[in-house]
């Protein structure tokens, strides 16, 4: 694939951001990881998600990441493992 048509791609499915609303709900850092949990409301009404977004940093880089999107809508249903077996 082309670099103009692979950019072409990815300008096609990017959503505008600039006014994503973020609310940061814990920051953690131990050596060189940084773990950071925030709720995000997509702009004109997107659905609200959550996300855990883990850094490695390197020499005050971020040398790799990974990141986890949950729609808030349904975390409900996942947390029922949580939940105490009935006895």
């Amino acid at each position: 694939m082309s670099r103009a048509r692979g950019s072409g791609l990815v300008r096609g499915h990017r959503v505008p951001l600039a006014d994503m609303r973020v609310d940061v709900h814990h920051l953690l850092a131990d050596g060189d990881h940084v773990v950071m949990h925030s709720r995000r409301r997509l702009p004109d009404a997107g659905p609200e998600i959550a996300v855990v977004d883990i850094w490695r940093i390197d020499d005050g880089l971020i040398a790799e990441g990974w990141e986890i999107i949950e729609p808030v809508a349904q975390a409900a249903a996942n947390l029922v493992w949580w939940e105490p077996a009935e006895r």
